[in-house]
C-alpha cells in the first residue's frame, strides 16, 4: 500500500515538476527581457506576433490561470511601425492591470464566478487604422477613475503606485498611437489602442 502511494507520488512528481520548472524558466527569461533597457529604434511589427508575445507573458505570469479565460481575436493580419520594446511593455502593463482587476473581482465573489472571468485581446481595422483592444470582466472603473487612471501614482488598487498606465500612455503617444478607455464599475474595462497601419 505504502509502496503504491510512493510510486503514484513519483509519477506525479516526474510529470508535473519539469513542466513547472520550464514554466518558471520561461517566465524568468521574459522578465529579464521585460526589464532590460528599451531600445530607441522603430521597426515594422506584426500585430499577431505582438499579441502572441504579450498574451503569452500574461498567461504564464498569473497564478490564477484556471479561473481566468484568456481569449484572442485577431481579425486582421496587419503591421504597425513602432518601437517594439515600448509597445510590448505598454500592452504588458495593460494586460497585467486586467489580470489584477479580474483577480480582485474573483477574490471578492469567489463562488459567484465558478466558470471564471474573461480577458480578451482583439485586433481589427477602425476607420483605416488598426485597433488593439484589451477587454476584461474585472472590477471596472468609475468615470472619475478613468479620468485619473493615467495620472502618475494614481491607482485604484490597494497596492502599487499606479505608474503602469501613465507609462503606457507615454509609450503609446511616442509611437503616434491613441489610447481610449471604456469601463463600468463591477462589470468590465475595455482599453483600445489605435495606430496607423504600416502598409509597407
Amino acid at each position: 500500500e505504502k509502496q503504491g502511494k510512493e510510486d503514484d507520488f513519483q509519477e506525479l512528481f516526474a510529470q508535473y515538476v519539469p513542466k513547472e520548472v520550464e514554466r518558471i524558466n520561461r517566465l524568468i527569461n521574459m522578465l529579464i527581457n521585460y526589464t532590460r533597457p528599451i531600445r530607441n529604434n522603430k521597426e515594422r511589427v506584426s500585430i499577431s506576433d505582438l499579441i502572441d508575445e504579450f498574451t503569452y507573458f500574461a498567461q504564464i505570469s498569473t497564478t490564477n490561470s484556471e479561473k481566468i479565460n484568456f481569449k484572442t481575436d485577431v481579425v486582421v493580419e496587419a503591421y504597425i511601425y513602432v518601437n517594439r520594446d515600448q509597445i510590448k511593455q505598454a500592452f504588458i502593463n495593460l494586460i497585467m492591470n486586467s489580470i489584477q482587476s479580474v483577480e480582485e473581482k474573483l477574490s471578492s465573489n469567489e463562488n459567484e464566478f465558478s466558470d471564471g472571468l474573461v480577458i480578451c485581446v482583439s485586433s481589427y481595422r477602425l476607420n483605416k487604422q488598426i485597433c488593439i483592444e484589451v477587454y476584461d470582466e474585472g472590477s471596472g472603473m468609475t468615470d472619475a477613475d478613468i479620468e485619473k487612471c493615467i495620472e502618475p501614482f494614481f491607482s485604484t488598487k490597494a497596492k502599487g503606485l499606479g505608474m503602469g498606465l501613465a507609462l503606457t500612455k507615454q509609450f503609446i503617444n511616442q509611437n503616434s498611437g491613441k489610447i481610449e478607455f471604456e469601463s463600468r464599475k463591477n462589470e468590465f474595462t475595455a482599453i483600445r489602442v489605435v495606430f496607423e497601419e504600416d502598409i509597407g
